[in-house]
Formats: C-alpha cells, structure tokens, sequence
C-alpha cells in the first residue's frame, strides 16, 4: 500500500514520496499501474476537497496512458460456437445462446424476468432494461425461443427467467464466462 510504502501520516507526504511509491511499480501491467495511481489521486482529491488536506499533491501526477486491448478479449464465431457445445447445463447453455444472440450485458440476462419475453409467430420477443436506463426490443430466433419456453417450468411472471439454485435470480458475479477450453460453472 502507499501508506506503507512512505511510511509517513496522509497529510504530511510530499510529491517526492509519491513519486518514489511509483517507482516502486516495477513488473506491474500498465493498467495495474494505472490503477493504483489513480486510486491515490482520487484519495488526495477527496481529502483536498473536505479540508482535511491543505494540498492535493497527487494532482500533479499524471496517469500512465494504457493500450486499449479490448479486441485481444473478443473471441471468435468458432470459439463461442465451442463454448456452446460444452456446456451441458440447459439452463447455463440458453443463457449462454441468448447472450450471444440476442446481445445482451450479463447484467441485463440477471435481470431478466418472465414478463419481459412475449412470444411471436415462432420466435419471441425480450424488453431489455440495460445501459443508461434504456428499454430495447430483442428478436429471439424460434430455436431459442422453444429452448427457453422449456426452461419455464410453470414460473410467473416475475420470477427471474435464470434462477439460482435457490430458486432466486442470477446473481451478476457467479456468472463466468470465459475461454472455451476452461470450464467454469455460472
């Protein structure tokens, strides 16, 4: 921790003690860095701003820039295709299948209950509350429609679309999904 490593009480460390705490980053990823030096500018602001602090030495100090690697992360038709077919769990394989087919953020499957699907000729229908305190209409493909109607098993209308074991709604961080040569339970 930075307190640790300067050994000195917040309101009396200098710049030069900041700056000798991120000399100490050495084998850290650029984004861990990144990370931690803001979390120490958002400390000083915050001590500034209520008084506790005369200065905001951290202000100074400017964050490390950070590649953006969002499309080493994205995997391919073939990858999420394998993924699908290893997973045995119907009710993990329909989420699975209506994230990727319909688009939709894990927290917005979480939320997802039965008065939110309506069935169309063959397909169905799901109003999506996500993003920015949006709704949106998803066009769920019959094949997957059929696969969650399954699913259903006499639940009503508010009851979570994916239950928890408990029989309550998904909770976001027991979702995983990753690499389709690891198996991780959701």
């Amino acid at each position: 921790s930075m307190l640790a490593h300067v050994c000195t009480a917040l309101p009396n460390i200098t710049i030069g003690q900041l700056q000798a705490w991120m000399g100490s980053f050495d084998g850290l990823k650029p984004a861990s860095r990144r990370r931690k030096l803001a979390t120490v500018k958002s400390l000083f602001a915050y001590g500034h701003r209520v008084g506790y602090l005369v200065f905001d030495v951290a202000a100074p100090l400017l964050l490390p820039s950070v590649k953006d690697a969002l499309s080493e992360r994205i995997m391919t038709e073939a990858e999420v295709q394998r993924m699908l077919q290893l997973e045995p769990n119907a009710r993990n394989n329909a989420l699975l299948r209506l994230i990727y087919a319909a688009g939709l953020r894990v927290s917005e499957v979480c939320d997802l209950k039965w008065r939110d699907l309506k069935g169309t000729k063959g397909g169905g229908v799901a109003s999506v509350f996500g993003k920015g305190g949006k709704t949106r209409s998803v066009i769920i493909q019959p094949k997957l429609w059929r696969t969650l109607s399954a699913l259903r098993a006499g639940a009503g209308p508010d009851d979570p679309v994916f239950r928890s074991e408990r029989g309550g709604p998904l909770d976001l961080s027991l979702i995983h999904i990753s690499e389709p040569t690891r198996q991780e339970a959701i």
